[in-house]
């Protein structure tokens, strides 16, 4: 499925608390659909080459805090 870059740009507003939040309910979801954690960070790989080093430091630090 193609990634929607409205979403992503929604995202950027948010704080790191918020976006921890975001991620957090995204994973449950994914989870609920039998989207296994290797298939999360695969769909996660596939966001990164569209962010720029500001977004992709943010979303390093979010994937840590969910570990």
């Amino acid at each position: 499925a193609p990634v929607n870059h409205n979403a992503l740009k929604k995202l950027e507003g948010k704080s790191d608390a918020e976006l921890a939040s975001e991620i957090m309910k995204l994973r449950d979801q994914l989870a609920a659909n039998n989207i296994s954690p290797q298939q999360q960070r695969m769909l996660i790989s596939k966001l990164m080459p569209m962010m720029d080093a500001n977004q992709k430091a943010r979303l390093q630090k979010v994937i840590e805090l969910l570990k």
